[in-house]
């Protein structure tokens, strides 16, 4: 019988929302499932004892927030390291904040198909810009909302569907070939390593910092301990959680210019700011 795991990375929330409305929809069809969220999981990756009870034979629902038009690394690397005796199939699921979506699911499914786990559905969520908290009207405000909701209990109710047949119908991957040539272009020059080359990580004031440790329980890539004040690894995704979680604001952020930076990157993409699924 197959099993479901509900697998994702989720640094301020919202990819966390959309697997949840997925738990839900599938606690609907009284289908088993678990969840298991890759925050604060690096470790057991890396040993491999995130697979301890991994069923051998699974419907695979992996999602990731889109950073630099890709999924995060450790969204590829729990793929690759999929244990090689177990198979099933896969639903990519990837939450964008409104500028693009990027080439996230056409390259899930493609490492999802290589390593055994073929999709039999995707789905990109428009969900709010993470990296606009504190704008007044920050790019996709509200969502995920009901419309998500229904969104994601159709693509359960499909995939469900699906998984009742004898021969179980794959998704064809020219589905999620639906960008633009200039911004799969663009998407092809982008990564989270040059954005980083060129980016350093957040680095705490001392004369505001107070060593209270908000920033190390909130970093979800463990990447950040106290010596005294916060030091970040280059385990760091630059998700800004120790930013926006510092309560003593010790982390200099210029708002107005992440702002000015993401609007003007929306102004320059043609995707249509919505919410699609594939099945």
């Amino acid at each position: 019988m197959i099993e479901h795991r509900i697998v994702f990375l989720s640094p301020a929330g919202t990819t966390a929302q959309t697997a949840n409305l997925i738990g839900e929809a599938l606690s609907r069809r009284q289908v088993p499932f678990q969840t298991i969220s890759l925050n604060h999981q690096r470790r057991t990756l890396e040993n491999g004892t995130i697979f301890n009870d991994w069923p051998q034979h699974c419907c695979l629902w992996i999602g990731t927030p889109v950073y630099c038009d890709h999924a995060l690394p450790i969204i590829d690397e729990f793929i690759a390291a999929l244990p090689q005796k177990t198979t099933g199939y896969s639903i990519p699921f990837a939450t964008w904040g409104g500028v693009t979506s990027g080439t996230t699911l056409m390259e899930l499914a493609e490492q999802l198909e290589k390593h055994h786990y073929p999709p039999i559905g995707a789905a990109k969520i428009l969900a709010v810009h993470s990296c606009m908290w504190k704008c007044a009207s920050p790019l996709a405000s509200g969502h995920p909302n009901r419309h998500e909701a229904d969104l994601i209990d159709a693509l359960v109710r499909q995939v469900t569907i699906h998984l009742d047949q004898a021969d179980v119908p794959r998704l064809p991957l020219t589905q999620l070939d639906y960008l633009s040539d200039a911004l799969k272009q663009d998407a092809a020059q982008k990564s989270l390593a040059k954005a980083k080359a060129v980016s350093p990580p957040p680095q705490a004031n001392p004369a505001a910092c107070n060593v209270c440790g908000t920033c190390v329980g909130n970093c979800p890539m463990d990447a950040i301990i106290l010596d005294p004040i916060p030091q970040i690894s280059e385990d760091c995704i630059r998700c800004l959680m120790c930013v926006r979680s510092c309560p003593q604001h010790a982390f200099p952020f210029n708002q107005q210019a992440y702002e000015d930076k993401i609007r003007a990157m929306r102004s320059c993409s043609d995707e249509p700011m919505c919410s699609e699924i594939f099945s």
